[in-house]
């Protein structure tokens, strides 16, 4: 189940740019790029996604499921089973590495926080790397917290997160930080 306010792959490798920038793939991708996304292309010329969009799009999809089922549904055994790397490396000040080490930190959390909940706002793929954005909130009428997490997906499974967090108030901008 794909969680409210994803909004899909990030799309940045569109334009026939490589993953480390260094520019067109090939002068007839370049061709085909012009062609295909004139004003009269009427969509002739769609391409079947590449290996790198399918992985995107997989690490993605399983990312907002494994995030869906450990912060709306706080079903720890799934998340454990479905989507943790064995090896898993944690770079949280209060996390231990290793797939038991997220597992028992996050059973202490859900014990603490029965109501927690993550409203995802946007996420993104680039490779192996996803991103998601969202505002978590350990009970129902907390303010919370604005929350990115950067994830390392490995055989589409959380290797690697890096998070950051803070907590929700008002903007001098008047925008939101959703």
């Amino acid at each position: 189940m794909k969680p409210q306010g994803a909004t899909g792959r990030s799309g940045l490798h569109r334009g026939g740019v490589n993953s480390n920038g260094a520019g067109l793939r090939t002068l007839r991708g370049a061709v085909l790029a012009a062609i295909c996304t004139g004003p009269l292309s009427l969509g002739a010329c769609q391409q079947a996604p590449s290996d790198q969009d399918t992985l995107e799009q997989a690490n993605l999809a399983k990312a907002l499921y494994c995030m869906h089922t450990l912060e709306v549904e706080l079903d720890l055994d799934a998340f454990a089973r479905k989507c943790v790397a064995e090896d898993h490396i944690e770079h949280s000040p209060h996390v231990p590495n290793g797939k038991q080490g997220l597992i028992d930190y996050m059973a202490g959390r859900i014990e603490r926080f029965p109501e927690m909940h993550l409203d995802i706002k946007r996420s993104a793929a680039d490779g192996d790397l996803v991103w998601i954005h969202g505002h978590f909130k350990s009970t129902p009428d907390a303010i919370g917290n604005a929350v990115v997490q950067v994830s390392r997906m490995e055989d589409v499974k959380f290797a690697e997160p890096w998070g950051v967090s803070r907590e929700v108030q008002e903007t001098i901008s008047g925008n939101s930080m959703f």
